[in-house]
């Protein structure tokens, strides 16, 4: 996953949301909310990954410093 992926989910979901603004209808909201779900999961998953990806850079470090 790239911020490219992230930041088009979330440029998805603002048009939704400016849609459903300008005329609410069911299915605008349906739809909107929708796109938010997919762009929390997506955002949410690459934080998590960026997370863990730091935590095992640390953990390299500090084995290489105790073994030296």
């Amino acid at each position: 996953m790239s911020d490219e992926d992230c930041k088009t989910v979330v440029d998805e979901k603002n048009v939704a949301y400016k849609k459903w603004i300008d005329r609410p209808t069911t299915s605008k909201r349906l739809e909107y909310k929708r796109l938010q779900k997919i762009a929390c999961k997506i955002c949410k998953n690459k934080t998590q990954i960026q997370t863990d990806n730091c935590i095992n850079k640390i953990d390299e470090n500090v084995k290489e410093e105790s073994t030296s």
